[in-house]
C-alpha cells in the first residue's frame, strides 16, 4: 500500500503507512524501501542514510527478508561499501530457501554490479534452471554477462532467446543491436 501511495506522489499517506507497518513489525524492510525510495525522490539524503543504517543493523531470519535487506542495500546504499553485506544476504536467502529463482537472479545481478562475471553467470544459470515467469530478464542479464565474458555467440542466443519471452523489451532488442553492429 504505502508502495503504490508513494508511486502516486502521495507522500504524507506512504509515511503514515510505512509508519504504521513499522510499529507493527520493525524489521518490515519492504516498508524500509518504500520509505526509501520516497526520499530518495524527495531529495532527504539525511533520512535514506537513516534508514539504510538502520537497515545494517537488521538480523533477518526468514530468507526473503534477508533478499529484501540486500535487495535495499543494493538499490539505496553505497554499493561498495555495502558488497559484502548485500553478498551475505543474498546468499543467506539461497541457503534458507534454495527454490527461489528469483534469489538467484538478484545474487546473478549484483555479481555483474560488481563485474563478478563469472560468479553472475553461475548464479543467472541457476535462477533460470527454476523456469521464472519473467526469464526474459535472466536471459538478458546472462546474455550481457556472456557479452561481458566475451562470449558472443552466446550473448546473442541469449538475448533472441530473451525477445522470444519478450519481443517488447527494449532493452534486450538494444543489447542484440549492440551487438550485431560491433
Amino acid at each position: 500500500m504505502a508502495n503504490l501511495q508513494i508511486s502516486q506522489g502521495k507522500y504524507r499517506e506512504g509515511f503514515s503507512t510505512v509508519d504504521k507497518a513499522l510499529a507493527a513489525d520493525p524489521q518490515n524492510i519492504l516498508a524500509l524501501i518504500s520509505r526509501l525510495k520516497a526520499n530518495t525522490h524527495l531529495k532527504n539524503i539525511v533520512a535514506v542514510e537513516q534508514d539504510l543504517d538502520y537497515i545494517r543493523q537488521l538480523d533477518p531470519s526468514l530468507a526473503e527478508q534477508c533478499a529484501n535487506k540486500a535487495n535495499a542495500l543494493f538499490m539505496y546504499g553505497n554499493l561498495r561499501g555495502d558488497a559484502a553485506m548485500i553478498g551475505e544476504n543474498y546468499r543467506k536467502a539461497i541457503e534458507k530457501y534454495p527454490f527461489n529463482a528469483k534469489f538467484y537472479y538478484n545474487l546473478g545481478v549484483f555479481c555483474y554490479a560488481m563485474q563478478d562475471y563469472g560468479t553472475a553467470l553461475e548464479n543467472l544459470d541457476l535462477g533460470i534452471g527454476f523456469k521464472p515467469y519473467n526469464i526474459d530478464y535472466y536471459l538478458l542479464y546472462r546474455g550481457m554477462t556472456n557479452q561481458q565474458l566475451g562470449e558472443t555467440k552466446e550473448s546473442k542466443q541469449d538475448f533472441r532467446k530473451a525477445l522470444k519471452f519478450n519481443p517488447e523489451n527494449t532493452e534486450i532488442k538494444k543489447q542484440l543491436k549492440k551487438l550485431q553492429t560491433s
